[in-house]
């Protein structure tokens, strides 16, 4: 045998026993590190691995420490949030699409087009309302504008653009055009003026004849006049004459408010009241519903008003975090890479509002069963209640994030949709011009859905 061969031999003989040495300082080394995982699971402890910002994200189960809670702004100093102010939703339940409209400005403001505009243009502001409303007929709600996804409005946006808010809700006789109250009155009339419109087809002009409504009197009398005219028309001519008195009312009430009519440029209150008796007798024609109207009135009020973006809005994307399955830790992380990556973009967030309406610590999502069988997400602390009696869920922005050297916690700062005054919220909160510094884990903790846009 060669002293080649004793040499492979003697590797051979000895290979096993290496082996098994190899594998058991494995297994040690493996039971040591899960034993400090365990141990920094909730102590703050972080990595050092780094995005495209140079800011360090934090390990799944970690709270952050003061080396990793850095600072970051995206509401001044030029961020992409620092044009946009803080707006009011009202009492509308639009959340979603003022959520939209911010990630999408902010994206644009941030991107300048190759010859340095922006996209759009640099005072142009989304409109949320008819965002909300231009939604509501995507998916095919045709009574209820309000409840929806942000990325379904924001996909609204990118696909066909935006209507500018000061076009709309127009800054005449000093007014606030980011005032949701305004927007409240308009949205109030509106229904008001359908209902009133139904009440007015169904009044019997003979309390005598109970089968005599003022529709069918008014059909009766387009008959006798119109003989050759199809059924439909008769019925169709018969609702504008009752919806034009409604219908000027309306004009009435743009014109006090100092919001656009409809109708031909120059028309007059003459030409609008007629476009509204039109939309006013479309919307009970064949069970349109109120979302027809809305949509037809901003349609024709923001004609020469909207912006497309083509090719500068990116794909919007969403990540769903279900109740129940402890995904808080992961959401966490996921928020703080999102808002420190390389050109950070504010991040919209799905809440329960009771994480900025009421004192910490407030937990409270999980699913519950229905009577009918249904899975629904509720937000109530306890889930054998029934969910009105506790929280509903709404849709804010994640602004920025900061170490709180009082509490010893990071932070971040929520821009929520209900003006800029700090009434109404829990003193334990801090508060800035309607944006609220909540502690990362009431976050995690009240959070089920997270939308943005760019690379994740």
């Amino acid at each position: 045998m060669t002293l080649r061969e004793r040499n492979v031999a003697r590797e051979e003989r000895s290979a096993p026993k290496t082996m098994f040495f190899l594998a058991l300082i494995g297994v040690l080394a493996f039971l040591w590190l899960r034993g400090e995982a365990r141990a920094n699971g909730n102590t703050g402890a972080g990595y050092t691995a780094r995005y495209g910002s140079g800011q360090p994200a934090l390990t799944t189960g970690a709270l952050s420490t003061r080396e990793s809670c850095t600072s970051i702004r995206l509401d001044r100093d030029g961020g992409p949030l620092s044009r946009i102010p803080v707006l009011d939703q009202g009492s509308r339940g639009i959340c979603f699409a003022f959520s939209a409209a911010q990630l999408a400005d902010a994206w644009r403001f941030s991107h300048p087009l190759s010859d340095g505009s922006i996209s759009g243009g640099a005072g142009h502001l989304s409109s949320p309302l008819p965002i909300s409303i231009a939604s509501a007929v995507d998916a095919g709600r045709r009574y209820e504008f309000e409840g929806g996804l942000t990325e379904e409005a924001l996909r609204r946006i990118r696909l066909h653009g935006s209507c500018d808010q000061n076009a709309i809700f127009s800054a005449t006789g000093g007014r606030d055009p980011n005032d949701g109250a305004r927007s409240d009155r308009l949205t109030q009339h509106i229904r008001q003026s359908i209902d009133d419109f139904i009440d007015a087809l169904r009044t019997r002009p003979d309390p005598s004849d109970p089968w005599e409504t003022r529709y069918t009197l008014a059909m009766r009398q387009l008959q006798h006049v119109h003989p050759d005219w199809a059924i439909s028309r008769v019925a169709a001519q018969a609702r504008y004459q009752i919806a034009q008195p409604f219908a000027q009312a309306f004009c009435s009430f743009l014109e006090s408010e100092g919001l656009p009519l409809p109708g031909a440029p120059q028309g007059g209150l003459v030409n609008s009241a007629q476009v509204l008796a039109a939309y006013l007798a479309r919307a009970v024609d064949l069970g349109t519903g109120d979302t027809d109207f809305y949509a037809r009135y901003f349609e024709n009020v923001c004609r020469g008003h909207t912006e497309r973006f083509t090719g500068v809005i990116p794909t919007e994307q969403s990540r769903f975090f279900p109740p129940g399955r402890n995904e808080a830790p992961e959401l966490r992380s996921t928020l703080h890479r999102l808002i420190s990556r390389g050109g950070a973009q504010p991040v919209g967030i799905d809440i329960c509002t009771n994480m900025i309406r009421s004192v910490p610590p407030y937990r409270g999502m999980h699913y519950r069963t229905e009577p009918d069988g249904r899975r629904v997400l509720g937000c109530t602390a306890d889930p054998a209640l029934p969910q009105d009696s506790g929280d509903g869920t709404h849709a804010v922005v994640v602004a920025g994030r900061r170490w709180n050297e009082s509490s010893g916690r990071c932070q971040f700062l929520v821009r929520n949709s209900w003006g800029t005054s700090c009434a109404g919220y829990p003193s334990e909160l801090d508060c800035e011009q309607g944006s609220l510094w909540v502690d990362e884990a009431d976050v995690g903790e009240s959070t089920f859905n997270l939308t943005w846009l760019g690379a994740p």
